[in-house]
C-alpha cells in the first residue's frame, strides 16, 4: 500500500482513497502531539486538518467554523496577571502604581499602626473626657466662678449634710440663722425681704447679660459689670481687682478669723456668726460695693452669673443648683421646715 499521494500534493488533498485516510489520521496524531506539548493553546498549525480528509485549502487546525472574519476565542489567561503564557503559580505579582504598599519598615506607618493599636478609653474615663470638652473653652473668670463658689457650697454643705448623722465642725447655715431668729424676730422678716430682692433683679437685671440696661428718662441707667454685678452706668469699663490682691486677703480673714473664733470658745453659734458673716462681706458685700461705687469688679463673677454660665455648658447641673437653692430658701423662711415633718 503506497502512503504518498502524488508529488507536490498537501497532506489532507488524497481525496477519497484509503491513502487519504491514512494521511488524515496521522494528521489527527500529529495535531493532538501539539496540544499536548502545549496546553495554552497557541500552537497553530497550517497544514493540518481534521475533516476527515474532505479536499480543502489547508487551515489550521484551532478554526472559528463561523468563518474567517469571526472573532477567536480568547486563551485562557492567568487569573492573576493575565498572561496566558505565565504559569498558574501562588506568587503575586508586585503592585501597581498607585497602589498603597504596606512597607514595616516606614517610620509613619509604624506610628500609625501603634496608635490604631492602642485601647481606647474606658467606660470610667468616657464621662470625664465628655466633662472636660464641655468646660475646656470656658474663661479664666468663669473657671473662677466655679472655683469660689463651689468652696463656698462646700462650706455651706458639709454641716447641713452632717446635722442628721452626726456634730459637725460647726452650725449649718440654716441652725445659725434660727438661732438667730429666737433672738430677735425680726430677723425672720429680713430674711424674707433678701431673698425676694435676690429675685426681682435677677427678673429684672438678667445675670446673663453684662453693660447697660434700657431706663426711662427719669430714671438713672443701670447694668452690669462684666463679671454680673449691679452698678451704675460706664460698667463696660470697670475694672478688675487683681487676684492676687483680693483673694489672699478675703482667705486669709475668714480663716483667721474662724479660728479665733473657736479658740475664744464662745460657742458654736458664736462660730457660725463669724464664719458666715465673713464669707457674706467678702463674697456678697464688698465686690457689690466695689462695682457699684467704684466701678472696680472682683476677680470672680456672681452667684447668679456663675449658675447662668454653667446652665449655658451643662443644663441639668444648673437646674440642680436652682432646685437646691429654692429648697435652701424655703427652709430659712419656714424654718426648721422639713424637720418639723421629719420629727412628726
Amino acid at each position: 500500500m503506497q502512503l504518498s499521494a502524488g508529488a507536490g500534493a498537501e497532506p489532507g488533498e488524497a481525496g477519497g482513497t484509503a491513502d487519504g485516510a491514512i494521511v488524515d489520521s496521522v494528521a489527527r496524531g500529529a495535531a493532538h502531539a501539539a496540544r499536548s506539548a502545549n496546553p495554552a493553546g497557541s500552537f497553530e498549525g497550517k497544514h493540518l486538518t481534521c475533516d476527515g480528509g474532505r479536499d480543502h485549502p489547508a487551515r489550521p487546525y484551532n478554526h472559528d467554523p463561523r468563518g474567517p472574519g469571526a472573532a477567536r476565542r480568547p486563551h485562557r489567561q492567568h487569573k492573576l496577571t493575565g498572561n496566558p503564557a505565565e504559569p498558574m503559580t501562588g506568587v503575586y505579582p508586585p503592585p501597581a502604581l498607585g497602589t498603597t504598599r504596606h512597607d514595616h519598615e516606614d517610620p509613619a506607618q509604624q506610628a500609625a499602626t501603634a496608635v490604631a493599636a492602642q485601647p481606647g478609653p474606658s467606660a470610667a474615663a468616657r464621662p470625664a473626657r465628655r466633662l472636660r470638652a464641655r468646660f475646656r473653652s470656658a474663661s479664666e473668670r468663669e473657671l473662677w466662678g466655679y472655683g469660689v463658689w463651689l468652696s463656698v457650697g462646700l462650706v455651706f454643705g458639709v454641716p447641713e449634710s452632717w446635722a442628721g448623722i452626726t456634730s459637725p465642725p460647726w452650725p449649718a447655715l440654716s441652725d445659725t440663722i434660727g438661732h438667730l431668729e429666737q433672738l430677735w424676730h425680726p430677723v425672720r422678716v429680713i430674711v424674707v425681704a433678701l431673698i425676694v430682692f435676690a429675685a426681682f433683679h435677677a427678673v429684672r437685671y438678667p445675670p446673663g447679660r453684662t453693660g447697660e440696661f434700657a431706663a426711662p428718662q427719669s430714671k438713672p441707667t443701670r447694668g452690669r459689670t462684666p463679671c454680673g454685678r449691679f452698678a451704675r452706668s460706664g460698667t463696660g469699663a470697670a475694672s478688675a481687682v487683681p487676684v492676687v490682691v483680693y483673694f489672699p486677703v478675703a482667705i486669709g480673714v475668714v480663716a483667721g478669723g474662724s479660728v479665733l473664733a473657736a479658740i475664744a470658745g464662745g460657742g458654736m453659734f458664736v462660730l457660725g456668726y463669724v464664719i458666715y458673716g465673713l464669707i457674706a462681706v467678702f463674697l456678697v458685700l464688698i465686690p457689690n460695693a466695689l462695682a457699684f461705687w467704684l466701678a472696680a469688679d472682683v476677680p470672680f463673677p456672681t452667684l447668679y452669673r456663675t449658675v447662668a454660665n454653667l446652665e449655658r455648658r451643662w443644663r441639668p447641673a444648673a437646674m440642680l443648683i436652682v432646685a437646691g437653692l429654692v429648697v435652701l430658701a424655703f427652709h430659712l423662711v419656714f424654718f426648721p421646715w422639713p424637720d418639723i415633718f421629719l420629727r412628726g
